[in-house]
């Protein structure tokens, strides 16, 4: 009998403990189905993190299965973290905002990531705490990129979008960079040199006036005698060509040449100036070699000078045997004019 009443107490508690076992949970409000955006993919046997208004969810979605949540009437932002454990790296990522009334039924589209560990270090092979950080990656406006290194000289980024990536650091004026494309589930390790320097545009411009100013001092230096020649002659020469123009203005006054005389004497060169005044000195008339020894006149040149000087019809030359006498025209004295 007293073991009967056992047996009957053991059945009813059994009974009570099923009861309990099979009893419904809520049943979930929301149905999220997760694909591939690139391809249209189910996403499953994988651990989803959801952010829900700052809330943390984290669920297995087993293989064929869609992930179920329940969630109050209203809008929430979600952002979605996929892992594959079969996989290095984080295998999804994506954001959402999920209108709920009810209930809500929807495809949830995530962006195919990679992962990367990363660490700079300076030409000594130190590790670079607080170097600053830059991103040129696909969908770069995707997620928050780390702006600078660790106390450890490193940094990390879970879910970042596959394709081609380029990431640089510098500290001071050390400037490295590294590039790799990022594969969906992939765990890239990468370590970034700082091996090269910074060099603003404003700092070649001083640098270059610097070392043409460097440059200017040396020949300076080193042509100074010569520069001091140069000035000299230049001041020579200024002070030369003040007093031909004196000579001509005193020439012109001597000859008391007519208005065609003196147009014509501006025209001149300076050794056929030379010669005129020259012949001015000997009254109008004298003799080609007389000219040579008294101006020192190259021969050739000369012989150029007094052909040019009568072609323009100054000077006439008479030759005597081998003297040629030479004295300056009627035309260019103005006389022919006064005799008509």
């Amino acid at each position: 009998m007293i073991e009967k009443k056992r047996l009957m107490i053991v059945l009813v508690l059994s009974l009570l403990l099923l009861n309990i076992s099979v009893a419904e949970e809520p049943s979930a409000n929301v149905l999220l189905t997760l694909k591939d955006i690139n391809n249209n993919e189910y996403i499953d046997s994988v651990i989803v993190s959801i952010s829900i208004d700052n809330n943390v969810i984290n669920q297995f979605v087993e293989k064929g299965e869609i992930l179920r949540i329940n969630l109050n009437n209203g809008t929430h932002n979600t952002e979605f973290r996929v892992d594959n454990l079969l996989t290095n790296g984080k295998d999804y990522y994506g954001k959402d905002s999920l209108n709920v009334e009810n209930s809500l039924i929807k495809g949830i589209s995530l962006y195919p990531v990679g992962s990367i560990r990363g660490i700079v270090k300076d030409k000594l092979d130190n590790v670079v705490d607080n170097a600053r950080l830059k991103f040129e990656c696909s969908m770069a406006g995707l997620i928050d990129f780390p702006e600078t290194t660790d106390k450890f000289g490193s940094f990390s980024v879970d879910y970042i979008p596959v394709g081609n990536c380029r990431i640089s650091a510098n500290y001071k004026r050390g400037v490295g960079f590294t590039y790799l494309n990022v594969e969906k589930g992939s765990l890239n390790n990468i370590e970034i040199r700082l091996d090269r320097s910074i060099v603003s545009s404003n700092q070649n411009y001083l640098w270059f006036i610097v070392l043409i100013l460097i440059i200017a001092g040396i020949i300076i230096y080193r042509f100074r005698e010569q520069i001091m020649l140069l000035i000299k002659k230049e001041k020579r020469l200024e002070r030369i060509g003040k007093k031909e123009e004196k000579e001509i203005k005193e020439l012109k006054a001597e000859l008391k040449l007519g208005k065609r005389a003196r147009d014509v004497l501006e025209t001149l060169k300076d050794k056929e100036k030379e010669i005129v005044k020259f012949i001015v000195g000997k009254n109008g008339k004298t003799t080609q070699s007389k000219i040579y020894y008294g101006t020192g006149i190259p021969k050739v040149s000369l012989s150029r000078y007094i052909h040019s000087l009568e072609q323009k019809k100054i000077i006439e030359i008479k030759k005597i045997g081998k003297v040629n006498n030479i004295q300056f025209s009627e035309w260019f004295l103005g006389k022919e004019k006064m005799e008509q």
